[in-house]
């Protein structure tokens, strides 16, 4: 956007996108590993040599400009020096020379802006960079964003500005909701769409079908030959009225190059699957596929090597799906394409092969989603070989607790996939349901299973991470304490920020320290959207309010006071047990001198639905008075200086004043008159009954 604007001579793109005024700076892009390979040569390390790579890549790109007057340029600020991929530098030691050497380059240019990029991954100890650099993690698109790209993807694709997307009953707006709709309700799918790519890659395949598939196999499966060209491939030929379109043989030809490429894809996902990594070298890759391309004809092994090389090349610029790092290794684009076309390769082996294959793997977290897609395959082929599958499994579960609950939590998640899509045999079925009653099911409320074994079964599932995500929220509503805390410490590094707060059951929570587990890692996500969360919630359990003041100092450092008198006064206000009432109200009276605590008081004293916090309310107001001690004991329910206090909804009636006479040794009219020195105080109307035939 900032180079539009100063090739277009037009600011209002970068002030409208970047918040940038005139007048703009220029733009220079540095690749951190082209700058390393650029040191390396020079054998020395210094800024005259970053001034020196910069001309020399201006040059490259047809802006001639002396040295001399580079530096006039960088010495005025006018440039927004951007460099891209410090994680792309050879070695912890390279790095750290970079960074020193970007370091250099803000001491000495200090009036540009420099903006650096690096994987997390990579940018630690020497690696980071020191001075007034502010780190800025970069999100996955959240719903808001997700809404905002598709919207200006539906005005693209229809050739309408963007405002008239939501025009009613239009065709765009049709498309809009239901792409929207087919994302965010969809729980397999929503995460997959978190970057551009993606997203657009699922829009696609929304488009072609006009739906999202049901199955993630599906979906899987369509946006691999989207990012493959199927899709695009058949657009130009289209577009391009090409005459092969017209040719079976042609036609043959093109698919049969696209499945030979996918299971090229398949293999090398397989490979990286198999490593330790995430990744696979460049030579490892090459290797791999040296033997395919022997097969298609390659003269001798350095033919081939040539071939692997430059169909890795093309394969990057086309389909996107593998990617390169430093051009030493190749990972994919997304996990979950890994993922799938590992189970896809599977799928389409002998199946007793590929059982033999999987059998280490079964408890291991980097496999799971893998065997869960291999039996969403195997469920599109056919019934029985579903049904073969879950019997393994079954037969594979083992004998203790943390042998059994990941392979039945695998059972699990596969027959929710696969449900609607194939049939299980009634005895799969039935071991099946006897599998999940002894492990799974024990995190259902009064399940009469110990403590004990409850978090052995969880600590198994907790090794299988997101994996098991569903597996482990149930676990949040055990009926056991120490069993609910340690699962929302197990989810919370797995779940998106939808995810995690929509975990709003946990307000509910008997005890209060899984709450407040909850509400923290709430506030490391995100403060602002903490404080709305909390304001709309619409139901408070009996512990929650307890949690919020408990991390009151926690609050305090994120929210103004006048937030947290908020944030207890809603869960005061929505929380259905009178105790909770009582000590939320106690709670504000403490720590809120404010007019406003006073006014709720006031409320509450009399028109509270609870007479205990009516009774709470009136100790408030008591404790706030100039009172004896007798006229203390007199608003006691029971007349002797002990909780509860009166209810000031209920007459002080004649009887009471004649008791009262009898206790404290007083006559009728002395009682009467401390009441009534009682209701002159009272911000609220104490009913005394002599008053009222008056």
């Amino acid at each position: 956007m900032l180079a539009r604007s100063v090739l277009a001579a037009n600011p209002g793109i970068a002030l409208e996108t970047l918040c940038l005024q005139e007048p703009l700076p220029i733009p220079l892009f540095v690749s951190c590993w082209d700058l390393s390979d650029f040191l390396k040569q020079g054998g020395r390390i210094h800024l005259s040599m970053l001034v020196e790579f910069l001309a020399q890549r201006l040059a490259a790109y047809g802006f001639q400009i002396r040295l001399d007057d580079l530096e006039k340029l960088l010495n005025a600020g006018s440039c927004c020096l951007l460099f891209d991929g410090l994680d792309e530098v050879p070695t912890d030691q390279g790095r750290a020379a970079v960074s020193r050497l970007l370091e250099d380059c803000v001491q000495r240019f200090a009036k540009n802006r420099f903006v650096v990029t690096s994987r997390v991954r990579a940018y630690t100890g020497d690696t980071i960079l020191k001075g007034e650099f502010t780190r800025c993690d970069i999100q996955p698109f959240d719903e808001n964003d997700r809404r905002q790209f598709l919207r200006n993807w539906v005005a693209l694709l229809f050739k309408v500005p963007r405002e008239h997307v939501l025009a009613e009953g239009t065709e765009p707006r049709r498309e809009f909701a239901s792409l929207v709709r087919g994302i965010e309700t969809k729980d397999r799918i929503r995460p997959l769409a978190v970057n551009p790519l993606l997203l657009t890659v699922i829009a696609i395949v929304h488009w072609n079908r006009k739906r999202l598939p049901e199955q993630r196999v599906d979906l899987y499966d369509e946006c691999v030959d989207v990012l493959l060209g199927q899709r695009k491939e058949a657009e130009h030929v289209q577009l391009g009225r090409q005459v092969g379109a017209f040719d079976e043989h042609w036609e043959q030809q093109q698919y049969e190059e696209r499945a030979w490429v996918r299971k090229r894809f398949a293999e090398i996902a397989m490979h990286i699957m198999s490593s330790e990594g995430d990744e696979a070298t460049k030579a490892d890759v090459v290797k791999l596929l040296i033997p395919r391309f022997r097969d298609q004809g390659a003269a001798d092994e350095e033919q081939a090597i040539a071939r692997a090389e430059l169909f890795l090349d093309r394969q990057e610029l086309r389909s996107g799906l593998l990617v390169s790092r430093r051009s030493h290794s190749y990972r994919f684009v997304h996990l979950t394409f890994q993922e799938y076309l590992a189970a896809w390769h599977l799928s389409n082996q002998e199946f007793d092969q590929t059982l033999m294959l999987i059998q280490p793997h079964l408890r291991q977290q980097k496999w799971f989603e893998v065997l869960q897609l291999l039996g969403g395959e195997w469920a599109r082929q056919s019934d029985e070989k579903l049904d073969r599958y879950l019997a393994w499994l079954l037969a594979q579960q083992g004998t203790t607790i943390a042998e059994q609950a990941p392979v039945v939590a695998l059972c699990a998640n596969i027959v929710k996939d696969t449900t609607g899509v194939a049939e299980l045999k009634p005895a799969t079925r039935q071991a099946y349901r006897e599998a999940v009653e002894a492990t799974l099911a024990a995190f259902r409320p009064r399940s009469g299973v110990s403590d004990k074994t409850q978090l052995e079964i969880l600590e198994a599932l907790g090794q299988l991470g997101a994996a098991v995500k569903e597996h482990l929220i149930d676990a949040t509503k055990s009926g056991l304490y120490a069993v609910r805390r340690r699962a929302i410490e197990m989810l919370l590094p797995h779940l998106s920020d939808d995810d995690l707060f929509g975990l709003d059951h946990i307000l509910a929570d008997r005890s209060r320290e899984p709450i407040k587990t909850f509400l923290t890692a709430l506030l490391e996500r995100d403060i602002a959207r903490t404080a709305t969360w909390l304001r709309q919630q619409k139901y408070f359990g009996a512990k929650a309010p307890e949690a919020i003041v408990q991390l009151t100092p926690l609050f305090a450092a994120h929210f103004s006071s006048n937030v947290i008198f908020e944030l207890i006064t809603v869960a005061f206000q929505r929380v259905n047990d009178d105790w909770a009432r009582q000590w939320s109200l106690q709670t504000l009276a403490r720590q809120f001198d404010d007019v406003r605590v006073w006014q709720l008081i006031h409320n509450a004293a009399t028109k509270d639905t609870s007479q205990w916090v009516r009774r709470m309310a009136c100790d408030l107001l008591i404790a706030s008075l100039n009172c004896s001690e007798l006229q203390r004991k007199l608003m006691r329910r029971d007349l002797d200086g002990y909780w509860p206090w009166y209810d000031l909804k209920e007459p002080i009636t004649s009887a009471r004043v004649t008791e009262a006479a009898q206790r404290f040794n007083l006559s009728v009219d002395e009682v009467r008159q401390q009441y009534e020195v009682i209701a002159a105080q009272l911000p609220v109307e104490l009913i005394l009954e002599w008053r009222q035939g008056h």
